[in-house]
């Protein structure tokens, strides 16, 4: 089977998610780093490895059911905003605005 119909399969990578990560050196095959397209590999005795990418090209998007007395924006001039309740999300955007009084 080819490594990328094979990563495709498993829900791993995209094939051309797969077909980049080839390209940038990032996938091996025990322990031999694959430098060709269509690399034939049988997922029962190869060991597979991805390697970290050097860019992040994937988007996050999470919802958040926004309580009563919260803003959703980043502003805090009128309160406490979505992103003291969730400070690990700081580097995010708001996509909609709910006023303070609003919940949802």
């Amino acid at each position: 089977m080819r490594i990328q119909k094979y990563l495709s399969q498993q829900k791993i990578l995209s094939r051309r998610e797969a077909e980049n990560h080839i390209r940038e050196g990032l996938i091996k095959i025990n322990s031999q780093i694959v430098t060709q397209m269509g690399m034939q590999i049988d997922p029962e005795k190869d060991r597979i490895e991805i390697l970290k990418s050097k860019k992040i090209d994937k988007k996050t998007t999470i919802a958040v059911h926004k309580p009563r007395g919260i803003v959703s924006s980043k502003i805090k001039k009128e309160g406490a905003t979505v992103f003291e309740i969730f400070p690990q999300f700081k580097n995010l955007n708001v996509v909609g605005r709910l006023d303070k009084e609003s919940e949802g």
